[in-house]
């Protein structure tokens, strides 16, 4: 009876450990800590300390706009450092 209510609730929790694998994601800025702006390499980078210490392969952005006094020239950026490491890109765009 045991054996089979233990089966039966690993049954159950496997679609919810399925689905949230692969989902994590993290939040990276364009700048760099003395302000200036993120180029590829700085990005990939980041990419290659986040493989390296977790699961993920998942990234979001801010302000990938490049008007309105940004001049980071986010997409550009972020974009071939993330097809280079294996990435997908969340950009916020307004």
């Amino acid at each position: 009876m045991l054996f089979r209510t233990v089966l039966s609730t690993a049954f159950a929790a496997t679609p919810l450990a399925v689905s949230a694998a692969g989902t994590l994601g993290f939040c990276l800025g364009n700048t760099n800590p003395d302000g200036s702006c993120k180029v590829q390499s700085d990005f990939e980078a980041d990419m290659k300390a986040l493989a390296a210490n977790t699961d993920s392969a998942l990234i979001r952005t801010y302000s990938s706009s490049d008007q309105y006094g940004n001049p980071c020239n986010t997409p550009s950026e972020v974009l071939p450092a993330a097809k280079a490491q294996g990435f997908q890109v969340l950009l916020g765009m307004w």
